[in-house]
């Protein structure tokens, strides 16, 4: 016990001596750049009522690359930063999987151990061998890590910068473990001119009008598929949610952007109240933050996700009306796949009693799980469905997911960050900034809905030039 009080004392000294200094290098645990086999795939959702286990092997569930990852390796490596995976035995699985095979200097993973010696995590020395394998000592290099006890390890080997990802709601247990930064995922990280690793909240997002030439060439000779959140994207965020209506401007700008190319309205709305809410022919919309998915023009048979979960949503509904009675100023609306409960006009001192009231319903159906928004929260059915699956499904189904294609995603809320994180390096995504300082994955950003109506007639122009409608230049 005394040795490793020694040895973290040690690390922590290592670790304030090498803050402040140019990252040489970075590695990456096998959790952070691989994650389980799309849900939007045939075969990809588990058994009704089933969440998948935090646990479970990638080997035992076909890997994908998280695009979030992606990105980073490619910025890292063009900044001229070694790159390395290391693994108690995943390090295979996860390089078989598209895409990642060339981005890492080294890789370390059980049989270099076996050979070496080395002990498993919390040791440091699977860590520290893999940094000597790129030739740099720990205090120039930072680890990313999905699980305790390889930030515990990190901590222990006094690396210089140390990030968790939090996949499964264990950021403070990463953070008690060590971890300097906390994110969702890869894709809010950023590598600063200093050469530091950052998260991007949404007050550092570049700008979109600042980068229009990016911006084109990312999308030129592309077929374009055009994904928008309704609230907050479409329409200003007000008071009343029911009183969010499309402009009269703003439904015209989406018509004619879908007469050049795909488009989808994804939102938290209901599908059906979505469908009243932007009247353009043409589009699909994907309602209940994808839970149910349409074509305007019947184009393909509608989907639903959690069917199933329909009658444990009835029973909270009626537990939360309940439950909230007493409060003044909050609403409750029952959409097909969830139950939003919208707080904007509660007084600050009634919230406590109402995110109470909403706790014990998730704990009653635990078959269900918490959403967050602006002011509102939300009961899902808890699936491995969100909007991010939901953009990939919709990309898939219309012929979008090639590679002659992008897909461009504009949102404002916590819930878009999901579609955010899946188009990271792959497509492209613009936040509507605001005041919140969370962190996003998002490409650039815009002001406010003015100018996401002004985006989307750029959009419209660059899919025009390309040959109209879904549609590339010849």
């Amino acid at each position: 016990m005394a040795r490793n009080g020694r040895r973290r004392s040690s690390a922590t000294a290592r670790q304030e001596a090498a803050a402040g200094k140019p990252l040489r290098a970075v590695l990456f645990g096998p959790g952070v750049v691989a994650g389980p086999a799309a849900a939007h795939a045939a075969g990809g959702l588990p058994p009704a009522g089933r969440t998948p286990d935090a646990g479970d092997a990638l080997e035992a569930r076909p890997p994908r690359p998280l695009p979030g990852a992606l990105r980073l390796l490619r910025q890292l490596r063009a900044a001229g930063v070694g790159t390395a995976l290391f693994s108690a035995g995943r390090a295979a699985a996860v390089l078989a999987t598209g895409g990642l095979s060339g981005l890492f200097d080294a890789v370390l993973q059980d049989s270099d151990r076996a050979r070496g010696g080395l002990r498993g995590e919390p040791d440091p020395d699977l860590l520290i061998e893999t940094a000597s394998a790129l030739g740099v000592a720990p205090g120039e290099a930072a680890v990313v890590e999905a699980s305790a006890t390889g930030v515990a390890a990190a901590v222990a080997g006094g690396f210089g910068q140390i990030v968790g990802v939090d996949r499964r709601g264990e950021g403070e247990h990463l953070r008690a473990a060590g971890a300097t930064l906390v994110v969702g995922d890869p894709a809010e990280l950023r590598l600063t001119p200093a050469r530091s690793l950052a998260v991007q909240t949404l007050a550092a997002v570049p700008s979109a009008w600042e980068h229009l030439e990016a911006i084109r060439a990312a999308l030129r000779g592309r077929r374009l598929l055009v994904c928008l959140d309704y609230d907050g994207t479409l329409t200003p965020i007000v008071a009343d949610h029911a009183r969010a209506l499309l402009g009269e401007a703003m439904r015209a700008a989406v018509e004619r952007l879908a007469r050049r190319c795909a488009v989808a309205i994804v939102s938290g709305r209901d599908l059906a109240l979505l469908r009243r809410l932007v009247p353009v022919e043409g589009v699909v919309f994907a309602g209940s933050h994808g839970f149910e998915i349409a074509a305007a023009d019947g184009s393909f048979a509608p989907i639903e996700r959690g069917v199933e979960f329909l009658p444990e949503l009835d029973a909270a509904e009626q537990a939360l009306r309940a439950a909230l009675a007493g409060i003044a100023g909050h609403s409750v609306e029952r959409k097909r796949f969830s139950i939003a409960v919208h707080y904007r006009q509660v007084a600050r001192a009634d919230e406590p009693a109402l995110h109470a009231a909403v706790a014990a319903a998730l704990r009653a159906h635990p078959r269900l799980r918490r959403g967050l928004g602006k002011k509102v929260v939300e009961l899902q059915p808890d699936l491995p469905w969100d909007k991010g699956e939901a953009v990939l499904w919709i990309a898939e189904r219309l012929g979008f997911a090639a590679a002659d294609a992008a897909t461009v995603y504009l949102g404002d809320d916590i819930t878009d960050e999901h579609a955010f994180r899946v188009l990271a390096g792959r497509g492209l995504s613009v936040v509507v900034r605001s005041a919140d300082a969370r962190p996003t994955a998002a490409d650039y950003a815009v002001a406010d809905t003015a100018e996401v109506q002004r985006f989307l007639e750029l959009l419209g122009a660059i899919a025009a030039a390309q040959g109209g409608p879904g549609g590339a230049a010849p």
